[in-house]
């Protein structure tokens, strides 16, 4: 029996509803979620060998990598009993992060080329790895990668993203020989971004009120229902699994009564969610329990 492996940042566990990992893991007896809300590509890629070093990912086994955005720095950090934990929070230019990554820090530590680089690096690395495992693997990401977060707005918002238009290709030509050696040599292996095709669906959205009791989109990561659209229609096909298990819909069915119930408002649901108490079978303990080291 096939194991399954994914590998991410809030993409691909969220700590709010079901992202499209847990919904794939349905159709697993043996599933792990190694993502991390926040993650940057340095710790998706560490995750991905420390991965295989625990667990020795080989040709029979799925493995699927959610990338993220180049201005996130993830560092690791041990706290009693010889446990770690991946400290990750988005870009360090967000107000987050503001007493950790200074201006003293940033000016020292900091050049958007490196950071470009660093990040092109990781993707390769863990393809090479994957590669060498002959493992069924696929890659996602949120936005184009190959845009570096302009082609999305919310995003360009989060990850202080400044310029209107920025890429691999124009604004570092440097990189070129990445394009070809992560994306056209293994076109076969990278799915549509997931927030593109989120974008793509804006029916499937979820509307909330914000304080002024107005209706907008007050959550920028894709519904459960846009996560389930795009596994059922560019992954789960990839992998052979034909129609979508039961429980897929009844998970639909649970988050939406959850919301509904939420009266609409984001934080009465995600605080709902995850206090509702569904079935084991159909709500398994480990979507909002990590059981994998480094959370």
């Amino acid at each position: 029996m096939a194991r399954l492996f994914t590998f991410g940042c809030s993409y691909t566990y969220y700590l709010g509803c079901p992202t499209w990992s847990p919904f794939l893991g349905l159709e697993f007896d043996n599933y792990e979620n190694w993502g991390i809300p926040g993650s940057g590509c340095r710790s998706i890629s560490e995750r991905v060998a420390e991965c295989h070093a625990r667990n020795n990912i080989n040709a029979d086994d799925i493995v699927i990598v959610q990338w993220t955005y180049y201005l996130r720095h993830d560092y690791c950090k041990f706290v009693k009993d010889n446990q770690y934990h991946w400290r990750a929070k988005g870009s360090i230019f967000q107000e987050v992060n503001s007493k950790i990554f200074t201006p003293w820090w940033i000016d020292t530590f900091f050049d958007e080329s490196a950071y470009v680089m660093h990040s092109l690096n990781a993707i390769i690395s863990v393809i090479s790895l994957l590669k060498s495992t002959g493992c069924t693997w696929y890659m996602t990401s949120i936005g184009d990668f190959t845009k570096l977060g302009s082609d999305l707005d919310n995003y360009k918002a989060d990850e202080k993203i400044n310029s209107n238009e920025i890429s691999i290709q124009k604004d570092f030509p440097q990189y070129n020989f990445y394009i070809d050696r992560i994306w056209s040599e293994n076109k076969d292996h990278w799915i549509k971004p997931i927030a593109c095709h989120a974008i793509e669906n804006p029916d499937k959205n979820w509307l909330f009120k914000n304080k002024k009791g107005e209706w907008c989109i007050s959550e920028r990561h894709p519904s459960a229902v846009q996560h389930v659209s795009w596994l059922n229609t560019y992954l789960r096909p990839l992998l052979g699994l034909g129609d979508p298990p039961k429980e897929q819909q009844l998970w639909l069915d649970a988050i939406a009564e959850v919301k509904e119930k939420a009266d609409h408002d984001v934080f009465t649901f995600y605080t709902n969610i995850n206090t509702k108490g569904y079935p084991h079978k159909f709500w398994p303990d480990d979507i909002w329990f990590k059981k994998v080291p480094g959370f």
